[in-house]
C-alpha cells in the first residue's frame, strides 16, 4: 500500500490537527512558516551528510533548542531576548501526542466534516475518465469534454460526481479517504517513511504551544509540512 500528503492530512486531521491550506504557489500566505523552512534548510540540511532519519532528527532538536533558548529574537514581545525567556510557556506541549491512544485520539467525523467542505471540479477526458488521487475514474464517454463537479458524501463515502446542472452521474469509491487506509496505528511508521521519502521533512518551531495540535514537537516536525501541502491526493 502507498501513501500521498493527502492520506496524512487526513489522518492528522482525524486526530485533531486543523490544516492551514495556503493558495497553490503563493508562499506569502504563510511567510513566517516558508521563512522557518529556509532557516531549517540552512542550518540543518545544508550541513554534513546524515546517516539516517535519527540523525536529521537529532540536528534539527538541536537546531531548535538553540533558536529558542540560546539566539535573540527579533520578534515581537521578546524585546532581544531568546524565545524561551519572552515567552517561558512554549516548553510546555498544550496536549501531548501519545501512539499508544492514537486510535482513542482519532474520530473519523473529523475528517468527514473536513471532506464535506471541499468542491472539486474535474473535466472528463476523451476517454471518458477523469483522475482523482493520481488515479483514473470512469465517467462515461457520453460526457467526454463536460466538467464535473465532485463532492463527497458520508452517507456512503463516497465522491459523488455531478454536471453542471446538478445532474448525478457517478459515485466513486476512493481508497484513499476510506478509515481503514488511514487509521490504523499499525500505518504510523509507514506514513512516517513516506514523508521522508519525499522530502517532507520540515520544521515547524511552534507545534509545541499549538492548542489544535494534539503532537509534541518531534513528532509534529516531521509532519508539519504534509499537512500544511494543499489537499494532493485529488
Amino acid at each position: 500500500m502507498t501513501f500521498n500528503t493527502g492520506t496524512v492530512l487526513l489522518w492528522l486531521i482525524g486526530l485533531g490537527v486543523q490544516p492551514i491550506i495556503n493558495r497553490a504557489y503563493c508562499p506569502t500566505d504563510n511567510a513566517t512558516q516558508e521563512r522557518n523552512h529556509q532557516t531549517w534548510q540552512a542550518h540543518v540540511l545544508a550541513g554534513p551528510a546524515y546517516a539516517d532519519l535519527a540523525a536529521v532528527q537529532q540536528a534539527t532538536e538541536q537546531a531548535f533548542a538553540d533558536r529558542i533558548s540560546a539566539l535573540p529574537s527579533r520578534h515581537a514581545g521578546c524585546d532581544g531576548r531568546p524565545f524561551l525567556l519572552a515567552f517561558p510557556t512554549l516548553e510546555a506541549a498544550q496536549r501531548p501526542y501519545s501512539e499508544a491512544a492514537e486510535e482513542q485520539l482519532f474520530a473519523l467525523a473529523r475528517v468527514d466534516s473536513y471532506l464535506s467542505e471541499w468542491t472539486w471540479r474535474r473535466s472528463v477526458d476523451r476517454t471518458g475518465q477523469i483522475s482523482l488521487a493520481d488515479r483514473p475514474y470512469r465517467i462515461g464517454s457520453a460526457y467526454r469534454g463536460q466538467s464535473v463537479k465532485v463532492q463527497f458524501d458520508p452517507s456512503d463515502r463516497t465522491l459523488v460526481c455531478r454536471l453542471a446542472g446538478g445532474q448525478e452521474v457517478r459515485r466513486l469509491q476512493v481508497p484513499e479517504i476510506q478509515p481503514e487506509y488511514i487509521v490504523p496505528v499499525r500505518k504510523r511508521s509507514a506514513l512516517l517513511e513516506f514523508i521522508v521519502s519525499v522530502r517532507f521533512t520540515r520544521i515547524h518551531p511552534w507545534c509545541a504551544s499549538r492548542n489544535d495540535s494534539p503532537w509534541t514537537w518531534p513528532d509534529c516536525a516531521l509532519l508539519d509540512a504534509a499537512y500544511r501541502q494543499e489537499k494532493q491526493f485529488v
